[in-house]
């Protein structure tokens, strides 16, 4: 059994110790990230494999490979995807520094590859994009770590790089809880090749309009990384659930 954690543009975690590492390169062009096999030393399981960051890049929202980056886990054989991600919350009852275990996405993305099938029709069923079995998993993992997590809530995905203005905010506050950059297309992209897939949201700030003051990247990526121990935690005990 093979659990994922795509890691690129989230919380920093861990790196793990690895049997072998090496840039995903496939038919959708180069991988965004390396894909790292996990060994018995790693803090997660002997068979569960991690997709992090290239040492060298530091890739936009935007411009990341998302096609590439799935294509090679579906090459690695996984069978399990958990996707790590900071995010704004879009309800005060969200505070920074707790988690959501969304159930739906809006694309709100522009200029995105979204798919696999670009040559035939194929129309792809995301009436429930986000795996049961590992969100209940995600939940049971949170409550162990003794972390607050919601769930169910609508991820917004917006094209980045920058942050939403205050006008955007209010509207997708309207139908959505938590807004980011990286969630769409990969959820997508992960139901076309049918690989079971659920993302851990990290709230990292209100966002803009819903808290005070205006948005300060240094302060997320310290609450991140303040944040790191814990959400290993929650993956580590979510990967045991699921074996």
């Amino acid at each position: 059994m093979s659990e994922v954690l795509t890691t690129d543009h989230s919380p920093p975690i861990p790196r793990y110790s690895s049997t072998s590492a090496f840039g995903a390169l496939d038919s959708w062009r180069t991988s965004s990230a390396i894909l790292s096999l996990a060994t018995h030393s790693s803090p997660l399981t002997p068979h569960s494999s991690s997709l992090i960051p290239h040492p060298s890049l530091r890739v936009p929202p935007h411009l990341v490979n998302y096609r590439a980056n799935i294509w090679a886990l579906k090459a690695a054989k996984v069978d399990k995807i958990i996707s790590v991600s900071a995010v704004g919350a879009l309800k005060r009852e969200i505070a920074p520094g707790e988690y959501v275990v969304v159930d739906d996405f809006i694309d709100l993305t522009k200029a995105r590859q979204s798919t696999f099938f670009e040559m035939e029709k194929v129309h792809t069923d995301v009436s429930e994009p986000y795996d049961p079995k590992i969100r209940k998993a995600l939940l049971s993992a949170c409550k162990k770590a003794g972390a607050k997590a919601h769930n169910g809530g609508v991820y917004v995905c917006t094209e980045g790089p920058r942050f939403e203005t205050k006008a955007e905010i209010r509207m997708m506050a309207q139908f959505g809880d938590v807004v980011g950059m990286t969630g769409v297309p990969e959820v997508v992209l992960a139901n076309e090749l049918k690989i079971p897939y659920a993302n851990l949201c990290f709230a990292a700030n209100y966002a803009c309009g819903i808290g005070k003051g205006i948005m300060d990247e240094s302060k997320i990526e310290k609450l991140c990384a303040d944040s790191a121990k814990e959400i290993t935690a929650i993956l580590e005990n979510a990967v045991k659930i699921l074996d």
